[in-house]
Formats: structure tokens, sequence, C-alpha cells
């Protein structure tokens, strides 16, 4: 789906693999395609208004909110019932554990302040999406000592952010941008003639791969694994590292 929608809008980027991430999101109902929904109406030859015009009413307008019908008055009464119940616990709290109920509300506060702190900053995985679509696009035409050097810099910039200070899901999407370089990495060593740092690197992209639980990088890292260890005369390592892919890739992912 990746690839039709990139097709369907003519972008270089991003790189599929970070648009697969996207899909994913949307498919969970955790953000809406709003640049996407003419791609998506292009991919399956239909229109947008057909694609994403709201459901149907069914006729549920007004359930529970206190309207005419029984269960909005059952809904409303319950909602009283609460709201005296509360009050009635409030009234009894003794004031040594009303004050540590008012320290409670600011460690809360405190807690939520440190889920959001990052050192990430604005446009950075726009940024990181960028550089992804030029290094993809430089693999087949520019020198690989060149772009070695390049996905290098953008590899050790990842590893500052993921050891500066993140939000949970700034984490993740940093593991799997530093699990791509690193698989790219990989190859490119590889190319240049240094089986050595190209297992590390392929080691060290499986690693961040299952760290972030993306079957699809970990699956193409153990690919490289595989190669590696096919082009050193160690057939044994290569058929393990196969089937530690195999068993991470989806049904399908290109290597099945």
């Amino acid at each position: 789906m990746a690839r039709r929608l990139l097709k369907a809008t003519g972008r270089p980027y991003p790189p599929v693999t970070s648009l697969v991430r996207q899909i994913l999101g949307w498919e969970k109902g955790e953000h809406f395609p709003r640049d996407w929904t003419a791609a998506y109406a292009t991919a399956f030859d239909t229109t947008e208004e057909e694609l994403f015009r709201p459901p149907p009413d069914l006729g549920l307008a007004g359930w529970g909110d206190g309207g005419a019908g029984s269960e909005g008055r059952e809904v409303d009464a319950t909602k009283r019932r609460d709201a005296l119940r509360l009050g009635l616990a409030a009234s009894v709290v003794p004031a040594a554990m009303a004050a540590v109920l008012g320290e409670a509300a600011g460690e809360a506060m405190e807690f939520t302040r440190f889920a959001g702190a990052s050192a990430v900053g604005a446009g950075t995985f726009e940024h990181l999406q960028a550089a992804g679509a030029a290094i993809d696009r430089s693999y087949t035409s520019e020198p690989p000592a060149e772009v070695f050097a390049v996905a290098r810099a953008y590899r050790a910039r990842v590893h500052e952010l993921i050891r500066g200070p993140h939000t949970l899901k700034e984490g993740r999407e940093l593991y799997v941008w530093a699990a791509w370089l690193s698989e790219l990495l990989a190859w490119l060593a590889h190319d240049l003639g240094h089986p050595l740092t190209a297992e590390a690197y392929a080691i060290d992209s499986f690693e961040h791969a299952d760290q972030a639980g993306h079957d699809e990088l970990c699956a193409w890292a153990a690919d490289a694994l595989a190669s590696i260890a096919t082009y050193t005369d160690r057939p044994d390592h290569a058929v393990a590292a196969a089937r530690k892919g195999i068993t991470r890739a989806p049904d399908t992912h290109p290597i099945e």
C-alpha cells in the first residue's frame, strides 16, 4: 500500500518503511491521513468522497445524553447518583488525607510534564525523512564511500537523540530510523569490501528493529546478515540468519 500511495502521488519520499508506519497509524485510528486522501482514492480507483465520507446515521443521536428516551433518563439519573456519592466521600476525608491528595495532584502534573519532555525538536523526523529519501536516491548513483559518510553522520545523530530526553513514541521512531540507517550502512560497508563493519551494522540494525518491534526491518537486517555470511564463506551463519529473518518477516514481505 505504501508503494501504491507513493506511485499515486509521484513522490520519491518518504521512504517506504516510514510511510508503512504512517499507514499502520491510520489503520489503528491514531490519526487521519489528511494529506493522503487523494492518493488513497487514486490507489483504489475511486473518489475521496466515496472512501472518506462519514458513516451513516444509525439513529443513536442523543442516546445516553439525558434525552427524551428512557435510556437517556437512566444515564442522567446514574450521573446524579455518582455526583452525590463523590460529594459525600469528600465531606468525610480527613484533613491529613486531603493534604496528601493535594500533593498528589502536583505530582501528577509533574508526571505529565516529564512524559512530554523531549529534546528531539519539531521537524526532526521530517528532516530525517528528507535525508532518508536523498540517501535512498543516491545509493545507486553516487560512490558508496560518499553515501556511507552521509549515512554514518545521520546514524550518529540519531544515536545522540536516542541517548537524550525524548517521549516514548519518539523513542520508538528513533529506534526505527537507527535500524534503517544501520541496515543501509551494512550494505554500503559490504559494497566497500569490509565484511566486519558490514556485519556489525547488520547486527545493530536487527537489535534496534527488534527493540522497536519492527518485524519488517528485522527481516531486512537478517537478510543482510545472511548475505554477508554467504559472501564470507560461512554457510552455517548464513542459514541461521536466514531462519532468524524468516521467523520475523510478515507474510507479504518480499523475502517470503
